[in-house]
């Protein structure tokens, strides 16, 4: 299941994001706007929800969510871009820890 959170996510709505991998969520981040999608099966079908909504590309990070160990993964295909040194991980430690903190507060 997919979803857009601009606010916590309830454990029920935790539990069905993990019915598509079961150990983790993946997740994209809009650290302009302050929200992400998570859930589904990869990060580009999320991050093109976020682009029809309004998101701007250069605003979007992926990462992945371990609830268990509330452990945050900066690795995404959706981050291998030029402001990015075209990594998979997100290498601006600003970024990384814009992208922790927003998922720290809804998930």
């Amino acid at each position: 299941m997919i979803l857009l959170l601009q606010d916590r996510a309830s454990l029920a709505q935790i539990s069905s994001m993990l019915e598509e991998h079961q150990d983790y969520i993946k997740v994209v981040v809009d650290i302009r706007r302050e929200f992400m999608a998570c859930g589904g099966a990869n990060h580009a079908e999320l991050k093109d929800i976020l682009l029809a909504g309004g998101s701007i590309e250069t605003d979007l990070w992926g990462a992945v969510w371990y609830p268990v160990h509330r452990e945050v993964v900066f690795r995404s295909q959706i981050n291998s871009r030029g402001d990015n040194g075209d990594q998979s991980e997100i290498q601006k430690p600003v970024i990384r820890h814009k992208v922790k903190q927003l998922i720290e507060r809804f998930l």
